[in-house]
């Protein structure tokens, strides 16, 4: 239990003897109760530290109790009262400040554009200047702009002439079976589709440009015959991106030819080709078939 206290008797001390008998008593068991706390300050009145009665029934200096600061009824302290007070004034200053200077700005704005009115109002080939200047500028800027509209949205059959021979010329296999120096032929066969606005699922999409191609090639060994489906991509918008969604060679060798085994796809699906070599080829297979009859 807590520590034992000493009484001593004293003249400044005013209790009988029978009071000290008992408080010393109930001190030295360690046993103070409540009853008998009313008896201590008259008898430690004049002691050096004053006494409280705590709650592990022992006594101790007043210093010792942990003090709480007080709370107001938002539960903040003084300190935090104070804290939001101030900056409750800096937000308030600072908005003022704000409002003052944005004013200030419109003042001189408005001044100036004024007086520039004025000026242009007073000088008739001036305002006649610059109306040409900035009619002359918005033009090149809007027209710029269409350009370079054009040029993202649109194909050029000769961008994808170029893109489709150089993948055959990096391709292994279409250099092991043509040769190492592919040329093409100056003759190629086109057509473009698309470029429109379309409905799919109820809603506009914009179906990009597309080309379907087909042109011959010829290296030292052999000649190729090369069909290409390119749609243009929209985004990211760089000029002359393209993306191939069929690109092949068919090597006119008589051997590959007789085993069926011609075909090199090169980029792409096969099974997207089909359709743009039966597209091109009715051409040619409707002149053979004309020159056979002569």
């Amino acid at each position: 239990r807590g520590p034992r206290l000493k009484f001593e008797e004293s003249e400044e001390v005013g209790c009988t003897p029978a009071v000290m008998s008992l408080v010393r008593r109930f001190a030295s068991r360690g046993r103070l109760y409540r009853p008998c706390c009313a008896l201590v300050p008259r008898a430690v009145a004049r002691a050096p530290a004053p006494m409280v009665y705590v709650r592990s029934r022992t006594f101790c200096s007043r210093t010792e109790v942990p003090k709480s600061a007080p709370v107001n009824d938002e539960g903040l302290t003084s300190q935090e009262v104070q804290d939001k007070s101030f900056m409750l004034k800096v937000n308030g200053t600072a908005v003022l400040a704000g409002t003052a200077v944005m004013g200030w700005v419109s003042w001189r704005l408005t001044a100036k554009i004024l007086q520039l009115i004025g000026v242009l109002y007073s000088s008739p080939h001036l305002a006649a200047y610059v109306g040409f200047w900035t009619g002359c500028s918005t033009s090149a800027v809007v027209g710029a702009a269409a350009f370079c509209a054009y040029r993202l949205t649109h194909i050029r059959p000769e961008n994808v002439h170029k893109q489709a021979l150089a993948k055959l010329r990096s391709h292994p296999d279409v250099v092991k079976h043509i040769g190492n120096t592919i040329m093409p032929a100056k003759l190629k066969a086109y057509e473009i589709k698309d470029g429109k606005l379309i409905m799919r699922d109820g809603k506009p999409l914009w179906a990009p440009h597309k080309v379907e191609m087909m042109f011959v090639v010829q290296g030292e060994h052999c000649k190729g015959l090369v069909c290409a489906d390119a749609v243009k991509v929209m985004w990211p918008p760089v000029p002359g991106a393209l993306s191939f969604n069929f690109l092949a060679v068919d090597i006119m060798d008589r051997k590959r030819i007789s085993d069926d085994t011609e075909t090199i796809v090169v980029d792409g699906d096969a099974s997207q080709g089909s359709q743009v070599r039966d597209n091109i080829k009715q051409f040619l297979d409707m002149k053979v078939d004309f020159l056979q009859q002569k």
